[in-house]
């Protein structure tokens, strides 16, 4: 393990376990003088159990506290901001936390090192839609991308992202979030996106803070 005081992050998809470490950086390269935390450490956890399994909150969030050590800090991101209370008939008997009810939960596990809690509006790739102009030179896309107006609002960004893709393909989280997220213009989607620009200021928060220890 490397002694760098580092940023961990805890995920749910196989895409952002590549795309988070990444924005980590990018945000960092932007920052006056420019800062390079050892983002590169994921936690990966399942959107349908995080939420609502006490014991998956624990598992997740030990590993990543082991992984940060006490110089490190931790980045929790989740996908659908302001979700109503869940109904699920199947997890009556394990009630889901979600949004200030799950973050609450989890700064109350995690006491002993800086944690931040971003909530990703819908999904990740609606981040993508934000700076959809910055990707249009990505080698899958049609080069007339539209600009999207209200990223946010969009039900399926995926689906969105698909669309403006070439005939034949299909956006693919695992192969096409890491590389889009390298070309998105951060302060772009920070305009158009109020969960991004969350996301933006709780990522700088934690580079300051590994950075400066």
């Amino acid at each position: 393990m490397s002694d760098s005081p580092r940023i961990v992050s805890v995920v749910e998809g196989e895409g952002e376990q590549a795309a988070v470490p990444r924005l980590i950086q990018s945000i960092g390269a932007q920052l006056d003088p420019p800062l390079h935390p050892d983002a590169w450490t994921t936690v990966l956890t399942r959107r349908d159990a995080f939420p609502r399994l006490g014991y998956e909150r624990v598992r997740a969030l030990r590993e990543a506290e082991d992984a940060a050590g006490p110089r490190g800090t931790i980045l929790v991101l989740l996908d659908s901001d302001g979700e109503p209370p869940c109904r699920h008939a199947l997890h009556g008997a394990s009630p889901c936390l979600l949004g200030d009810d799950l973050q609450a939960e989890i700064e109350r596990l995690v006491e002993n090192i800086p944690v931040s809690v971003v909530f990703a509006h819908r999904m990740y790739e609606a981040w993508l839609l934000a700076a959809c102009e910055s990707l249009a030179e990505y080698p899958l896309y049609r080069p007339e991308m539209p600009a999207s107006v209200d990223p946010e609002g969009e039900e399926d960004p995926k689906a969105v992202l698909s669309q403006w893709m070439r005939p034949g393909e299909k956006f693919k989280p695992t192969r096409d979030q890491v590389r889009l997220t390298a070309r998105m213009d951060i302060q772009v989607a920070r305009q158009r996106s109020p969960s991004f620009d969350r996301c933006y200021q709780e990522i700088e928060r934690l580079i300051r803070v590994v950075c400066q220890t």
